[in-house]
């Protein structure tokens, strides 16, 4: 419903409760921190629970990622970020990944992840074809800018 604000607080509220799980309500404080611009308590939360193994791959570490990013820890964003990769999933990350490279000057990395993404694409669902469209057309103007 995009109302983080709210979300937040009912979640620090679930967190104070110690039969819940804490890393559900965690993952989601980072992402309504993260929505609202608050960078600092998004990468609060993300630092407890980066070490967790049900943290790696996730939305949760890609926004911690991004926080980290924002707040100019650029060398731990990208070490989040880069966990992201991985074939065949997280194409709309995977783009936001390949930006953030190229961004930082490491073109070679982003070209290398933008033609995977491309290669990855050819052979989609149908469904698929359709969701990712707008995230493939990106890939593809990437690419030819290159």
């Amino acid at each position: 419903m995009k109302d983080f604000e709210n979300a937040i607080t009912h979640y620090k509220i679930a967190l104070e409760d110690k039969g819940q799980n804490n890393l559900f309500v965690i993952k989601k404080l980072i992402a309504g921190y993260y929505q609202t611009n608050n960078f600092e308590r998004s990468v609060f939360y993300g630092d407890q629970i980066k070490d967790v193994l049900d943290f790696r791959a996730k939305n949760a570490q890609f926004l911690y990622g991004l926080a980290l990013n924002e707040l100019g820890r650029v060398e731990e964003a990208e070490e989040q970020l880069r966990q992201i990769d991985q074939r065949y999933s997280n194409y709309n990350e995977r783009l936001a990944l390949a930006k953030f490279l190229q961004n930082k000057g490491k073109m070679e990395d982003a070209q290398e992840i933008l033609k995977e993404l491309k290669t990855e694409s050819e052979h989609f669902t149908k469904p698929n074809k359709i969701k990712y469209k707008p995230t493939m057309h990106e890939v593809e103007m990437l690419l030819a800018k290159a």
